[in-house]
Formats: C-alpha cells, structure tokens, sequence
C-alpha cells in the first residue's frame, strides 16, 4: 500500500477510476453494436474482457476504500455495515430515480 501522504494514509488512485469508466464504456458500446447487428462487421475485443476488468477493478476499489477507512470503521462493527449501506444507497438511488421518473415521463 503507498505509504502516508499529508495525513491521509492512502491516496485517491484516479487512473483506476479511469479505467473502470473506459471498461464500462466499452460494454456499453458493445452492447449498442451487438443490438444494433453492426458487432459482427467489426473485429474489436469480445466485451467480456471489459466486463471482467470492471469488475475486478471494482473490487480492488472497494477493499481499498474499506483499508482507508478501517481505523475510524471497523469491518466487526456493525455501524460499519449499516454506514456502508447508506452510502451505497444515496450513491445509486438519486440517479435511478431520476432515470426512473424520466421514463415514467
């Protein structure tokens, strides 16, 4: 792990973000081409690659932020549960139910 920046004992690794935005970019314009029927006229990555960089990447991303976080919520506590649901819900669910009212429209 990197070593203490400023206080902060890891520092925010962007270049991940980056990567798992282009895996899921990439999935997306799959899957546009494949239900377009324009996937087979190219000759570009299978898709699942990507899938599986996301993922992977993800995981990396959230045992990470939980090693940040470790020393002020500890994974036997269950406030640390209850705070990482709350988090992941008010991160998700204000774009799905924007999305969700915009359909509904």
């Amino acid at each position: 792990m990197n070593a203490p920046q400023n206080g902060k004992p890891f520092a925010h690794l962007g270049f991940l973000d980056g990567i798992r935005g282009g895996a899921a970019l990439y999935v997306l314009l799959a899957h546009c081409l494949i239900w377009g029927g324009g996937w087979s006229h190219l000759r570009l990555p299978d898709p699942k690659v990507a899938v599986d960089i996301f993922m992977i990447v993800s995981g990396f991303l959230m045992v990470y932020q939980y090693r940040r976080r470790e020393a002020v919520e500890p994974m036997d506590s269950w406030r640390t549960a209850v705070r990482f649901w709350v988090r992941r819900f008010f991160r998700i669910a204000p774009a799905y139910y924007l999305l969700l009212v915009v359909l509904l429209v």
